[in-house]
C-alpha cells in the first residue's frame, strides 16, 4: 500500500512555497491596485484636459458669433446668417464639457456659464431684431448696452474657469506624478521581497536539503570503496533522518559481513558481498535527485538492499532445499520479466528456446530462479550499452544422460583466463573480474546434484549452463557436520 502521508521534510517544503507564493499574490495584488490607481489618476487628467478643450472651446465660438452683431449694425447684410451658423455649434460644445464634469463644482461652473452665454445671446438677438426693423440708432445703443452688461460678465466668469481649470490640472499632475512614484517605489521593494525570500530558500535548501544529500552521496561512493565506517547524523524525524538511519543500519551490516570473524575469502559469502557493492553503485545515483522528492524511492532501494542481504546469506551456506515440479519454460520468462524494462531500453534482442521434453525439473524455485538471473544479470553486464543478444534455452544435455541445462548464452565481451580460474581453481578473484556471483551459482546447482559449466571466448561472448539433473537431489551436509 502506498504511504499517502505527508513527511516532515516535505510539510517544510510545502510551507516555505505556499509563503513564497502568498508573497507572491501579495507582491501581484499590491502592484496592481498601485497600478490601477496609477492608471485612475492618468484618465482623470486626461479627461481634464479635454473638458478644458471644451471650455476653451465655448469661449471662442461665443466671441466669434459676437463679432457678427457690429457688422450687422454697420449694415452688413449676411451678418445675421453668419451670427446663427456661428452659434449653431456652441450648444453641442457645452454638452461635451458638461459630460466632462466630475463633481458638483465643476456642473455648477458649467451651468453658469451656459446661463452667461443664454443672457449674452439674448441682447445680441435684440440687437439684431432692430437692425432687422431698421432702427440703426437704437440699436447701437442697445449694442452698447450688451457690450457693458453681457459681454464683460461672460468674459470674466469663462477667464475665472480658465483659471480653475489650470489649478486643477497643477493638482492632478500632482496625484499623477505620486502615483507613479509610489508604482516605481512599489515594484522596487516587491522585487526585492521576493529576491530575498528566494535567498533565504536557497539557504535552507542548501543547508537543509543539498548539504545532507552531499553528505549521504559521498558516503555512498565511501561504501562502495569498502569503507564501512562512515556514520551519518540521524537528529530529526525527516526523510532525510530516515536515509540516514538506513544507511546506517546497512553500513553496519556490511561492516558485520566483512569484519575478521565473517569474512572468509573466496567463499559465496565474499561474493555475495561483491554483488551487494555493484547494487550499492546503482542506488547511489539515486541519491541526486533526493530533493526533488525521491526519498521514498532511495529507501526503498536501500531496503531492498538488505533484503538481498538476507537472501544471498541464506543462499550462501548450505541449508534443505524445497524441491517442486518447475517448468522450465516458466521459469526463464520470469526470470526475463525481472530485467524486461533494461532489455528494451539498451535494445538488447532476446531469444527463449525450451525443448518441450525438458521438463518438468524437481527444483527449489526460488534458489535456482535467483542462479539463473545472476547468470542473465552477468550476460547483461557483458554486453555493449546498446544492442547486443540474449539467448535462453532449456534443453536435454546429450551429453550426460538424464539432464537438463538450463544455458544463459550472450555476445558479449566474454570472460577471461582469470575469471574462469577463479571459478574451478579457487584461486585469488582478479580485482577486475565481471564475473560475480558465479560461485554461488555453482554452489546453488551443485546443491541440485549438478554443476555449473561455462564456455567463453574473451571478445566472443560466454555461454553458461546449469546441468540440472530430473531427479530430486540430496543436498550436501555442511563441511563442518561431516
Amino acid at each position: 500500500m502506498t504511504d499517502t502521508r505527508t513527511r516532515p521534510l516535505q510539510r517544510r517544503l510545502l510551507r516555505t512555497f505556499a509563503a513564497l507564493g502568498l508573497l507572491g499574490l501579495l507582491v501581484v495584488g499590491v502592484t496592481g491596485y498601485t497600478l490601477v490607481q496609477w492608471q485612475a489618476t492618468e484618465d482623470t487628467l486626461s479627461r481634464h484636459y479635454l473638458r478644458s478643450l471644451r471650455l476653451q472651446e465655448v469661449r471662442a465660438l461665443a466671441f466669434d458669433s459676437l463679432t457678427q452683431v457690429p457688422a450687422a449694425v454697420r449694415g452688413e447684410p449676411d451678418a445675421t446668417a453668419e451670427y446663427d451658423e456661428s452659434r449653431a455649434p456652441l450648444g453641442r460644445a457645452f454638452a461635451e464639457w458638461a459630460d466632462l464634469a466630475e463633481d458638483d463644482g465643476e456642473r455648477a461652473e458649467v451651468a453658469a456659464v451656459r446661463d452667461a452665454a443664454t443672457r449674452l445671446d439674448e441682447g445680441a438677438r435684440r440687437v439684431l431684431d432692430l437692425v432687422a426693423t431698421g432702427e440703426a440708432e437704437q440699436a447701437t445703443t442697445a449694442l452698447a448696452e450688451v457690450e457693458a452688461t453681457l459681454v464683460e460678465p461672460f468674459e470674466s466668469l469663462t477667464a475665472a474657469a480658465v483659471e480653475t481649470d489650470r489649478e486643477k490640472r497643477r493638482e492632478l499632475r500632482a496625484d499623477a506624478d505620486a502615483a507613479r512614484r509610489t508604482a516605481t517605489l512599489t515594484l522596487a521593494l516587491a522585487g526585492a521581497g521576493v529576491v530575498s525570500l528566494l535567498l533565504l530558500v536557497g539557504a535552507y535548501l542548501s543547508g537543509g536539503v543539498f548539504a545532507p544529500v552531499r553528505r549521504l552521496h559521498d558516503a555512498l561512493r565511501g561504501l562502495d570503496r569498502g569503507e564501512t565506517g562512515t556514520r551519518l547524523p540521524v537528529d530529526g524525524d525527516d526523510e532525510i533522518a530516515e536515509v540516514n538511519r538506513a544507511f546506517n543500519a546497512l553500513a553496519e551490516r556490511l561492516a558485520t559481513e566483512h569484519s575478521p570473524a565473517q569474512r572468509v575469502p573466496g567463499t559465496p559469502q565474499e561474493d555475495a558481498t561483491l554483488l551487494l557493492r555493484r547494487m550499492i553503485a546503482a542506488l547511489r545515483t539515486d541519491t541526486t535527485a533526493l530533493a526533488d522528492g525521491a526519498a521514498p524511492a532511495l529507501l526503498a532501494r536501500i531496503d531492498a538492499v538488505e533484503a538481498t542481504l538476507d537472501r544471498l546469506g541464506s543462499l550462501a551456506y548450505p541449508v534443505d532445499l524445497r524441491p517442486v515440479p518447475v517448468e522450465p519454460a516458466a521459469l526463464l520468462h520470469e526470470v526475463l520479466d525481472r530485467v524486461a524494462d533494461e532489455v528494451v531500453r539498451r535494445s538488447v534482442s532476446t531469444d527463449v528456446e525450451v525443448d518441450p521434453d525438458a521438463g518438468p525439473l524437481p527444483l527449489d524455485r526460488a534458489r535456482v530462479r535467483e542462479a539463473v538471473g545472476e547468470l542473465v544479470r552477468n550476460a547483461l553486464d557483458a554486453l555493449p550499452g546498446r544492442g547486443g543478444r540474449l539467448r535462453l534455452r532449456a534443453v536435454r544435455a546429450d551429453d550426460e544422460p538424464g539432464t537438463v541445462a538450463l544455458e544463459v548464452e550472450d555476445d558479449g565481451a566474454g570472460l577471461s583466463e582469470d575469471d574462469v580460474a577463479w571459478l574451478y581453481d579457487g584461486g585469488p578473484r582478479p580485482s577486475a573480474s565481471r564475473g560475480t556471483g558465479l560461485r554461488l551459482v555453482a554452489s546453488v546447482v551443485e546443491q541440485h546434484g549438478g554443476r555449473l559449466q561455462l564456455r567463453t571466448v574473451p571478445g566472443g561472448g560466454t555461454t553458461a549452463r546449469l546441468l540440472l539433473p530430473r531427479t530430486t537431489p540430496v543436498p550436501p551436509l555442511p563441511e563442518e557436520t561431516r
